[in-house]
């Protein structure tokens, strides 16, 4: 009998295999499933960004450059801006140049770049998402009070020690950020942006400036390229904004930027 019932659940056991397979399979397609349904979208709003602080006189432009002109951009300065770009994601630009003080000026900075991009073997430089506070100062304090004002980006010790806090509803002065595409499509931007890294360019020594505090030179001193104005920005300084701009926190990074910021690179 025991032979009898053994040969006939033999018989059964190639359909029973097959039930527990298309079950077992049913079962992980079923869990995929919820494990793809729990899965949260991606926000594009809490995607850090990566700022560059802008001069214009002495960065891209340089002793060589037609002083008969008012505003001029040179197009070997703003290569090296564009590869800096191409080479750094999520980055946009805050102008800090005196540029900003005028509508001439920055509808001039908006002209020259929109000829640049005009060639396609540029990659595209993308016009300031903001202008920086006009303080009549000290343009690191300018820099810093727009991180303030915008960013989450600054500790409390530097927030406390910036004295001049602005209104980013009153007046030109103030410049708040414009859209920033894909970062919240609401037109001007209400939130905080959050920033990954950041980098100031400068011909200006603004690590040195009068009235510097040294929270502020010791904050900054990791996010400074200077440029010297008879060569504009370099190469060279390029490939070190690069190198700042993607964390790189190198021994030698550090040296170099030292050296940058002394005027000893070139």
């Amino acid at each position: 009998m025991f032979n009898q019932f053994h040969q006939s659940l033999s018989s059964y056991l190639p359909l029973l295999l097959l039930i527990s397979i298309i079950f077992a399979h049913n079962a992980v397609g079923i869990e995929a499933k919820e494990v793809k349904k729990k899965e949260p979208k991606s926000n594009k709003a809490d995607k850090s960004v990566t700022l560059l602080f802008l001069d214009c006189d002495g960065v891209l432009n340089d002793s060589k450059s037609d002083v008969s002109q008012l505003y001029v951009l040179e197009n070997k300065e703003l290569e090296n801006l564009s590869f800096i770009i191409k080479e750094t994601d999520n980055l946009y630009i805050v102008m800090t140049s005196t540029w900003r003080y005028t509508d001439e000026a920055r509808k001039q900075f908006k002209n020259q770049i929109k000829e640049f991009n005009n060639d396609k073997n540029h990659h595209r430089i993308p016009n300031p998402i903001s202008y920086t506070p006009i303080l009549q100062g000290n343009r690191l304090e300018e820099i810093l009070t727009w991180l303030k004002e915008n960013t989450t980006f600054l500790d409390d010790e530097i927030k406390k020690s910036l004295e001049k806090n602005i209104d980013s509803s009153k007046g030109q002065e103030q410049l708040p950020i414009k859209k920033i595409k894909n970062y919240n499509g609401k037109g001007r931007n209400k939130s905080k942006l959050k920033v990954n890294n950041l980098i100031a360019i400068d011909d200006l020594d603004i690590l040195n400036d009068e009235g510097t505090k040294p929270e502020w030179k010791d904050f900054m001193a990791g996010h400074f390229i200077r440029t010297n104005k008879k060569y504009g920005l370099t190469e060279t300084e390029t490939r070190l904004a690069i190198k700042v701009l993607n964390n790189d926190q190198s021994s030698e990074t550090k040296d170099l930027l030292e050296k940058c910021q002394k005027l000893e690179l070139q």
